[in-house]
């Protein structure tokens, strides 16, 4: 059975990783609160929730107390990210749950509210630009 992933946001990023998963053959829920967004992730061949998560219902909805594998939080509302973070560690201890932070005091915050993993994507691209095999 595929793992179950939901990305909450299909921005650039979440587009990428939609993508990636789904060649993987994982199960990919689109989640976003702008139409266009999810007229996109629709187009794209994607199960979509419209929804800016920040119900604990609707976090449940879309599966995270039961067989969600793990949650992408990739919006570019910062906020929205932390608190569907720390809502969906609340109801899913054993939830894998990746996120972006545009700062490393964000990065902190995220952590302490349950993110498995944070990244930076301001910060990946200046390492890989500053990198001697970029130039």
């Amino acid at each position: 059975m595929a793992k179950k992933v939901v990305i909450y946001g299909y921005t650039t990023l979440g587009s990428k990783i939609a993508n990636i998963l789904s060649e993987k053959e994982y199960q990919i829920i689109v989640v976003d609160f702008e139409p266009s967004a999810l007229q996109q992730a629709s187009k794209d061949g994607f199960e979509t929730f419209e929804s800016t998560l920040l119900n604990d219902n609707d976090l449940i909805e879309v599966g995270i107390t039961k067989d969600i594998d793990a949650l992408f939080c990739v919006s570019y509302n910062n906020k929205n990210n932390l608190f569907i973070t720390l809502s969906a560690r609340n109801l899913s201890k054993d939830l894998k749950i990746s996120t972006i932070s545009k700062t490393k005091s964000e990065a902190n915050k995220l952590q302490i509210a349950g993110a498995t993993k944070v990244l930076n994507p301001n910060e990946i691209g200046a390492a890989r630009l500053g990198s001697p095999l970029a130039i």
